[in-house]
């Protein structure tokens, strides 16, 4: 495949609007300051199997995925964890954005409402955000999350855009415009963009050398601003330099031991 380099995803330059890091009124002269944007990863599952995806890798998921009990309790992140790292963002007067998707379906997490509630709460001033696949998605959970304080849902449709209008009826039914729930367009084929746009292989988890992704032997030469706006926690607590590491090899911290705040500053992130 010939990658299409003129294809830009258009949530690029809806979140090159919020992704300029700020500096609060308790910022101290010449102190880093705080990243804009926080991502979780809420929960350790994934109901599909994309190609363009580790989850479709077995031998990814038995390295990533802990073989655990039927509740699946330890692939949840705490409540109280969640809790702890709004409460620290709360003392910093954070207003940038939570985005609840990384590398799991964050729909299959027990506890969404519950930690958009403590979201809105702690850091009121925030754009609270979700990715999600839709397969779960009724008109109940739609209102119930919009009612808990979320700002923007994005659902990925891979299926083909025959199923685009059941998603525009769930749209209407909870009275949402397109900023607030948004249709992003993911069935492409190899020859067009493929699954997620102009395609990557995950930070080197994901390698399709029938489409020429392959795996990266030598570090890329190429500048990447993520590190410096956002970062990502795990469902463990992890705390990730990049939020495209699905291996999970570079990890600054837990937020178990530590606050986010000592974790995610530049300072941080240099050494």
């Amino acid at each position: 495949m010939q990658k299409d380099e003129s294809f830009i995803d258009p949530n690029v330059a809806r979140k090159n609007q919020y992704s300029l890091l700020f500096e609060n009124e308790n910022t101290k002269p010449h102190e880093p300051p705080l990243f804009s944007w926080i991502e979780f990863n809420l929960v350790g599952l994934c109901n599909r199997r994309c190609v363009f995806c580790p989850w479709s890798n077995p031998d990814w998921r038995a390295n990533h995925v802990p073989k655990v009990s039927t509740s699946n309790d330890i692939l949840h992140m705490p409540v109280e964890l969640y809790e702890s790292v709004m409460t620290d963002l709360n003392k910093a007067q954070f207003k940038g954005g939570v985005i609840f998707s990384a590398f799991s379906e964050p729909l299959l997490y027990k506890h969404l409402e519950e930690v958009i509630k403590i979201s809105k709460e702690q850091c009121p001033q925030s754009r609270i955000e979700l990715n999600t696949n839709g397969d779960f998605l009724t008109i109940d959970k739609l209102k119930s999350l919009f009612d808990a304080g979320l700002s923007r849902m994005d659902v990925s449709i891979y299926d083909g855009p025959d199923k685009v209008e059941r998603f525009q009826n769930l749209r209407m039914e909870a009275n949402l415009d397109k900023e607030q729930f948004h249709i992003r367009e993911r069935w492409y084929t190899p020859e067009k963009y493929f699954g997620i746009g102009a395609l990557t292989n995950r930070a080197g988890a994901v390698v399709l050398s029938e489409i020429n992704v392959n795996e990266i032997k030598i570090p890329l030469k190429k500048k990447c601003y993520y590190p410096f706006y956002q970062l990502i926690v795990d469902y463990d607590g992890g705390v990730l330099l990049c939020n495209h590491d699905w291996d999970k090899k570079l990890i600054m911290g837990n937020v178990k031991n530590e606050s986010i705040l000592n974790i995610g500053t530049l300072q941080n992130i240099k050494k």
